[in-house]
């Protein structure tokens, strides 16, 4: 026999001989009390799979403009768990969500107003502690009968172990292994991308050899040569900024790209810097190499507004100063090539 569930209602009614009577209705609730019984299984359910997975459930609703984050939420985030006013208030995002990242968390937030069924969106929140972390949010709009989204329904998934894994990959990647500096190709990537993002803004495009180089491996052997090589990428990242480019072209020789030169005499006063830091003697533990390099420069836009363009005048720069003295530099002079 299966169990039923019944909600019994009534009372009691007095009649006028004294006598009392119970008027009773019986429902069978059998339907709802195993509808709740499903609910709170699946809620619970919906708790430990958020808790075992570490991503943290949300729901908004379009009609009160509220959202309400799951378990682990007050564990990593600051704020509310359910607030209000989520769409109506910006303020709260520029704290919470990395400046740049703004943009794509504002097409996540209105993801049914743009016509989008679902998203899948990585962007950096601000955690507790005031540091940003890699998060991917996946979210789903369900629609009323009227097509129109009435809910989100959503997850966010802390992915910033994972990013940073990848991002130091790609890093590595880009870089040569043995000196570290960035490889033929991503130099070019990253010159390229400064020429897109400020073609009015100088620059300094320099392409150098060490002199004499084959002079080391011959005398004191490859892995001394390495070793050369290593100090000199050391030496030219202490001299300039972090975000100028250094790269390695070929074997001794590299492309260091200067960006923002505002006037002539800083220019040269960056080119006397990479030539003094080149002309340092190399010391390792007893042994002394004499050391200086041969530079050729371009200047952005002035002499080109292509890699290509300021890697033929430079090097033709570089040619110069092979020809005469080496141990110098030269500015390329314009003059057709």
């Amino acid at each position: 026999l299966k169990e039923k569930w019944f909600l019994l209602t009534g009372n009691i009614i007095r009649k006028r001989n004294g006598r009392e009577s119970v008027s009773a209705v019986m429902v069978d609730v059998t339907k709802d009390h195993e509808m709740n019984e499903h609910l709170s299984m699946e809620k619970e359910r919906y708790k430990v799979v958020s808790e075992l997975s570490n991503d943290i459930i949300f729901s908004y609703s379009y009609r009160t403009d509220t959202i309400e984050f799951g378990e682990g939420f007050d564990m990593l985030f600051t704020g509310d768990s359910v607030r209000s006013g989520f769409l109506s208030d910006k303020s709260w995002r520029e704290k919470a969500v990395h400046r740049e990242d703004l943009e794509t968390f504002g097409a996540i937030c209105s993801i049914a107003e743009s016509g989008r069924e679902e998203v899948d969106e990585q962007v950096r929140l601000k955690t507790r502690d005031g540091k940003y972390i890699w998060c991917r949010i996946i979210a789903k709009a369900i629609k009323s009968r009227g097509d129109r989204g009435t809910e989100v329904i959503g997850k966010i998934m802390n992915i910033d172990r994972h990013k940073r894994e990848l991002s130091e990959l790609e890093s590595k990647a880009m870089r040569d292994p043995m000196t570290g500096a960035l490889n033929k190709e991503s130099t070019r990537v990253f010159i390229e991308n400064y020429i897109e993002r400020y073609p009015d803004m100088p620059g300094m495009f320099l392409i150098l050899d060490i002199d004499k180089f084959k002079n080391v491996h011959d005398t004191y052997g490859h892995l001394m040569g390495d070793k050369v090589l290593i100090r000199a990428v050391n030496e030219m990242r202490k001299a300039f900024r972090a975000d100028d480019i250094i790269g390695r072209i070929g074997g001794d020789e590299f492309v260091v790209f200067i960006g923002n030169i505002r006037s002539n005499d800083i220019m040269i006063k960056q080119a006397k810097k990479l030539h003094e830091v080149l002309r340092t003697p190399a010391v390792f533990e007893e042994v002394t190499i004499p050391m200086s390099a041969s530079i050729g420069i371009a200047l952005f836009p002035e002499h080109g507004r292509s890699y290509e363009d300021l890697l033929a005048c430079a090097d033709r720069a570089l040619y110069e100063v092979k020809g005469t003295t080496r141990d110098a530099f030269i500015v390329y002079d314009g003059r057709p090539m």
